[in-house]
């Protein structure tokens, strides 16, 4: 009997355990990033060969079990962690409504 590769669920307590400690191992070393930071670069690791496509993008099919994954490895991380700073929109669409910067950010820059 041959064994095919898709034979085993690869969503298991063991495979989310697993991208709990590199969500934390991430945390530690990333202190800027959040809590959903972290816990998305672990799934994408972990999990990345069935979620990701070749551009390292999630296909939409996979969206909503992409987003629960992440969730769920947040949610065992108990890391509460939110952004330092407002990311930089990275679509040129976005950017054009990002938000005034603040009177102070303003004489930072001057």
């Amino acid at each position: 009997m041959t064994s095919h590769r898709f034979a085993q669920p690869f969503v298991t307590d063991a495979r989310i355990d697993f991208a709990v400690r590199q969500a934390a191992e991430i945390a530690a070393h990333h202190h800027d990033h959040s809590a959903f930071d972290c816990a998305e670069a672990a799934v994408r690791q972990v999990f990345g060969r069935w979620l990701l496509d070749h551009t390292a993008t999630v296909a939409p099919a996979r969206m909503p079990l992409f987003l629960r994954l992440v969730d769920e490895v947040e949610q065992r991380l108990g890391l509460h962690r939110r952004r330092r700073a407002r990311p930089a929109p990275t679509h040129p669409a976005l950017a054009l409504q990002a938000p005034e910067p603040l009177h102070s950010d303003l004489r930072a820059i001057a």
